[in-house]
């Protein structure tokens, strides 16, 4: 087995527990529903994809420093994702779950919005580790 798959596996299940969290902390948006029930299709069709999606757009762009610095415009004020490389749909459920993040950033509590900078930092380390070439 590719040593790769497991980083994979460990980037799909970072972001089903980041859904599962979000649904549950906000079970009235129903975006974040969505989002996972998408998330989970196009994982069982091809289970990199996720994991390549967010690599094109968040990692290799100037996204990653964002997140990295915790720089709240990366969901106050950043809605030009460069979203290339990718099928409409594939694309569009990061977006949108950035976008619904953003709806709920300025009311939620210093420690959720760690929470979600700590989600998106392991997702940022563990795309790096799927994209690395061993």
């Amino acid at each position: 087995m590719n040593p790769k798959h497991i980083f994979y596996e460990k980037f799909n299940e970072t972001c089903d527990e980041f859904c599962k969290d979000i649904i549950a902390s906000f079970p009235n948006i129903e975006a974040f529903k969505h989002i996972k029930v998408g998330l989970n299709i196009i994982k069982n069709l091809d289970m990199k994809s996720p994991q390549r999606v967010f690599h094109n757009h968040i990692y290799i762009t100037q996204y990653k420093d964002m997140i990295l610095m915790r720089n709240e415009d990366f969901f106050l004020t950043k809605d030009d994702f460069n979203l290339r490389h990718s099928s409409v749909e594939k694309k569009e459920y990061w977006s949108d779950f950035i976008n619904s993040i953003r709806n709920i950033w300025r009311n939620l509590p210093g420690t959720d919005k760690d929470i979600i900078w700590k989600y998106f930092h392991i997702l940022l380390i563990l795309s790096e580790k799927c994209s690395v070439d061993h």
